[in-house]
């Protein structure tokens, strides 16, 4: 290719869009917000992703956090199969991660992609074990099909 997208290689590439409107999550509790099965030759490539705390349920104490090194919510892509009925352990291979009532992005900037064959996953998790919170997600990435 010589700087020209072909009409083939255009009809190959997909936009997917990550979004979650306000929810309640509770302490401890994860969200999967999409799971996108890579094929060998594929991938999907994170334009960019925002969370937001709408909304924390404080009690007199400051949340204990599962795990430490990230806030009290963060939203992140997990590699690999994921068995949505245990808690996400370890930290995702992308993520952001909020302690407050407020707005996070991540760098559009920076790019971030996955190639198959894989699986990524997506999730909004709550790194509480004593407080709940409304979020809410929003983002946009793209899949590279074989063209």
């Amino acid at each position: 290719m010589n700087g020209h997208v072909t009409e083939t290689r255009l009809k190959s590439i997909i936009n997917l869009h990550a979004a979650l409107p306000q929810a309640d999550l509770r302490r401890g509790d994860s969200i999967i917000i999409s799971s996108t099965k890579l094929a060998l030759g594929e991938s999907l490539q994170i334009g960019w992703l925002g969370l937001q705390i709408i909304k924390i349920n404080l009690s007199e104490q400051t949340p204990t956090r599962i795990i430490n090194s990230l806030g009290f919510v963060f939203a992140g892509f997990y590699m690999g199969s994921f068995d949505p009925l245990r808690r996400p352990s370890g930290l995702p291979t992308n993520f952001v991660s909020l302690s407050g009532p407020n707005v996070k992005l991540m760098s559009p900037f920076t790019k971030r992609s996955f190639a198959g064959p894989d699986i990524v996953t997506l999730i909004v998790v709550n790194n509480t074990i004593d407080t709940d919170v409304e979020v809410m997600l929003c983002g946009s990435m793209k899949l590279y099909t074989k063209s």
